[in-house]
């Protein structure tokens, strides 16, 4: 028996011989299921032999020869020509189907593939296991470089790309050979060992650039083919990028190298995908250049930030995203690289979501949070964000204006919010002010969305507005003032605890309410409510501190302070009543008119009960002066409003 293990590993080499014979006899009599039953046949064997004796390396030797002989074999040439539909075409739908020979060829590469991955982690050595990955970035290479003349194998690179980005991540998820290298190096930090893990990761890091760098030559080439080219340069933009982010939150291998030396090899990476970006835009001048130069700008300032994110601390961090929008959008207006929009859309929601949420608003208010880094955080992006709106309005990309408009408002609102905090805590209504800033500006841009995610901007708005919804509740019934006692009013009349409960949210329901022009006609109407209510209430509530003093649970209710109420209220109709004519807007107008009906009728019913002799009779004459003045403007807008020609019309007059 252990005579037959010695010399098992010929079988190998023999099934090898076996499919180079199958595939002879069918490059000669054309008999494609020759080669189908005999690929099968001995791919079967030698699996299930490597499975029952072992034999790793000879298996491997197996695969690459039988790969080779059936990419040369059928053709008939040792540099790949096949020619016809891609096999990725074939399965979209195109006609015609791809030819045997380009199946047989994309059939094999998966199977190596898919055996090189399962290898990689089956095998009890870094050795062994290094031997099985070296297959899979020689067949990469090869699909790469060899096949360049076969146009029918375009898409064949795509197999072992994917294997090559799935032995990494496999290794990490299954805590494989080569993963327990690096983590043998994170404990110990032996020399040996830190060596020989930070070697295979700088190594894959170089292959996967090399990749990159062979992409793009096969883009270069593809001048005939816009399809082809814009895959091969897909490939060469997000293949070395998407082997750094695997190894940045998988492998974590700054504890092997320390942060400085890690951000050096994303820094490597970013390099290269700004050189090869220059070499875009200096090339030969063609209708997908831009498109081309875009995708590498993407590749190398995601890698840039990526390498900030590494080295830098909070603050420090949030500043270079507020630099890298400024170069992205500097890039485009130099440029003309539109696609390069997209990277700043998403720096934005990284700098909003750090800014607002992680760590956000609740580290702006923190104790241990000092001043300088507060202010840092929050201004200096707000600097930087206004930069970039001015370089967006010279070369006008509306979803772009959109986007860094939105945050800037959100920094700038959430900035206001969490400086108050700092001066008064503990106010639950500066929270909820900061989650309907949040919720507007999900709100905001769900016009400029697209339709996967419109429906997870709207749950977001949903979910912020009813956590506000729950904050902004608390002020009014736990702590309200006017219910319980022990709530008493703290700070100088006006700039008090009430302010800081009811008017921030207030105000960022009225400015979104105003502001953003595509909420619907309800939606703006129930913000306006909301909003005219909170202010309403704080309103009231100031008046009886200035009457009755920080305790508002008192009871009753002095004269005084009702006529205050009554002061006020005229004020808002007045007020209501000069806004409807400045805007020539019907539904202001009946609203200043309800709400006057509304003051007559606490005048008759409240105020005068209480009043006896010649103040009745005075409080009655001053009453009717102040209605009457009302009445007369009322009259005064309806005149000026008859003469005026349609084109003063406002939609309000329209939906009136």
């Amino acid at each position: 028996m252990a005579a037959n293990r010695t010399t098992s590993w010929l079988f190998f080499y023999y099934f090898a011989l076996i499919a180079i014979a199958g595939l002879a006899v069918d490059s000669v009599k054309r008999w494609a299921w020759v080669s189908a039953v005999v690929l099968i046949a001995t791919a079967s064997a030698a699996t299930m032999l490597y499975a029952a004796t072992g034999g790793m390396i000879h298996y491997t030797a197996f695969l690459a020869l039988s790969w080779l002989a059936a990419v040369i074999i059928p053709v008939q040439s040792f540099v790949p020509t096949h020619a016809g539909q891609t096999v990725l075409a074939t399965l979209s739908g195109f006609k015609p189907r791809a030819d045997f020979p380009t199946r047989i060829v994309a059939a094999m590469t998966l199977f190596v593939c898919g055996a090189g991955v399962f290898l990689s982690l089956d095998t009890q050595s870094v050795t062994e296991a290094n031997i099985v990955f070296a297959l899979i970035v020689l067949v990469l290479g090869a699909t790469l470089i060899w096949m360049h003349r076969a146009e029918a194998l375009n898409d064949i690179p795509l197999l072992p790309a994917a294997a090559f980005l799935a032995v990494p991540v496999l290794q990490a998820v299954q805590y494989g050979p080569l993963f327990k290298d690096v983590t043998g190096a994170t404990l110990s930090q032996t020399d040996m060992a830190s060596q020989s893990s930070t070697s295979f990761v700088t190594y894959v890091l170089i292959l996967s650039v090399v990749a990159s760098l062979m992409a793009f030559w096969r883009m270069a080439r593809s001048r005939d083919d816009a399809r082809a080219a814009i895959g091969f340069a897909l490939g060469a933009a997000s293949f070395a990028p998407a082997t750094t982010l695997i190894f940045q939150f998988l492998w974590l291998p700054a504890a092997v190298f320390g942060d400085y030396v890690w951000s050096l090899h994303i820094l490597a990476v970013s390099a290269v995908m700004a050189f090869l970006t220059d070499r875009v835009l200096r090339g030969e001048a063609r209708p997908e250049r831009q498109l081309h130069a875009a995708l590498f700008a993407i590749a190398a300032l995601s890698m840039l930030a990526l390498a900030l994110f590494v080295v830098l601390t909070q603050t420090a961090l949030t500043l270079a995203l507020g630099i890298v929008v400024v170069l992205t959008i500097w890039l485009d207006r130099r440029f003309d690289l539109a696609l390069i929009g997209i990277f700043t859309k998403l720096a934005l929601a990284v700098i909003a979501f750090r800014l607002v949420i992680s760590p956000g608003f609740f580290w702006a208010v923190r104790g241990t949070t000092s001043w300088l880094a507060f202010v840092e955080a929050y201004l200096g992006t707000l600097a930087l964000l206004y930069a970039g709106w001015r370089l967006t309005v010279l070369r006008a990309r509306q979803s772009v204006q959109v986007a860094i408009e939105t945050t800037t408002w959100t920094v700038a609102a959430v900035f206001a919010c969490a400086l108050l905090q700092r001066l008064v805590p503990d106010e639950p209504g500066l929270l909820a002010a900061v989650l309907a800033i949040a919720m507007l500006a999900q709100l905001s841009r769900l016009q400029t969305t697209g339709k996967g995610l419109r429906f997870l901007r709207g749950a977001f708005a949903v979910v912020f507005g009813f956590i506000a919804a729950i904050l902004i509740a608390v002020p009014l019934t736990i702590s309200n003032p006017l219910m319980f006692r022990y709530n008493l009013v703290k700070g100088p009349l006006i700039f008090d605890t009430l302010a800081l409960s009811y008017l921030p949210l207030a105000a960022v329901l009225a400015v979104g309410a105003w502001k953003i022009g595509s909420l619907s006609r309800w939606l703006r109407i129930g913000f306006i409510a909301i909003s005219s209510m909170l202010g309403g209430f704080y309103v009231i509530c100031e008046i009886r501190r200035f009457w009755r003093g920080p305790d508002l649970s008192v009871p009753g209710v002095t004269q005084p302070e009702l006529y205050s109420y009554t002061i006020a209220l005229v004020i808002i109709c007045a007020a209501l009543l000069v806004i409807s004519f400045s805007r020539r807007s019907h539904v202001l107008r009946k609203v200043a008119m309800a709400a006057t009906g509304l003051t007559i009728a606490k005048v008759f019913l409240v105020d005068i009960s209480g009043l006896e002799g010649l103040l009745r009779v005075v409080s009655f004459l001053g009453l009717g002066l102040a209605l009457a003045g009302l009445g007369w403007l009322d009259r005064t807008m309806k005149l000026r409003w008859s003469r005026v020609t349609d084109r003063f019309e406002t939609p309000d007059d329209v939906e009136s």
